[in-house]
């Protein structure tokens, strides 16, 4: 599995329109909205990023794809989307997020958007992310029994790094 970080946005608009386009299935939230409103999705997404008005770009978008010709089940993908968050130290209890499968590629592939701002007023400052994003897609690959593929240094990995719980 492959993933991928877009750079931190300014606007939920964007991102939402953009995950939600024609050839999409919904994966998994925590949000209240109805999953194919756009204009409900951003609003609630905004509403609490205004908790924290000095974070200028308040939207996490990161992509997760398979090998071509590897499917997973909806309920396969859910599990790896909240995975990959918890691996991320993203807190769902607290962050917004949102996942779709998209179709329009030979390569099946997830999106997620999730907010940078909790609910508590808390942010998630994601340092790193897109080489944690690399060692994250690693152990899920593992964990999911998913094929291994090349890791960040263009070699499979037989192991992957620690997680902070296991140090």
């Amino acid at each position: 599995m492959k993933g991928s970080v877009a750079k931190t946005g300014k606007s939920f608009k964007n991102r939402v329109d953009y995950i939600l386009k024609d050839d999409h299935d919904f994966i998994c939230s925590n949000m209240a909205s109805d999953y194919n409103n756009v204009s409900d999705l951003t609003d609630e997404f905004k509403t609490v990023s205004s908790f924290r008005q000095d974070i200028k770009k308040p939207v996490f978008h990161a992509f997760l794809s398979l090998p071509k010709n590897e499917h997973l089940t909806d309920e396969q993908w859910q599990e790896i989307a909240k995975d990959y968050l918890k691996e991320m130290n993203i807190d769902i209890e607290k962050h917004q997020y949102i996942c779709v499968r998209h179709n329009d590629t030979d390569k099946e592939h997830i999106h997620i958007v999730a907010n940078r701002i909790g609910l508590d007023g808390s942010v998630w400052h994601g340092q790193h992310s897109a080489f944690n994003t690399i060692a994250a897609c690693e152990r899920l690959e593992v964990k999911h029994g998913l094929t291994i593929t090349d890791g960040l240094k263009g070699q499979k990995s037989e192991v992957s790094a620690p997680t902070k719980n296991e140090i």
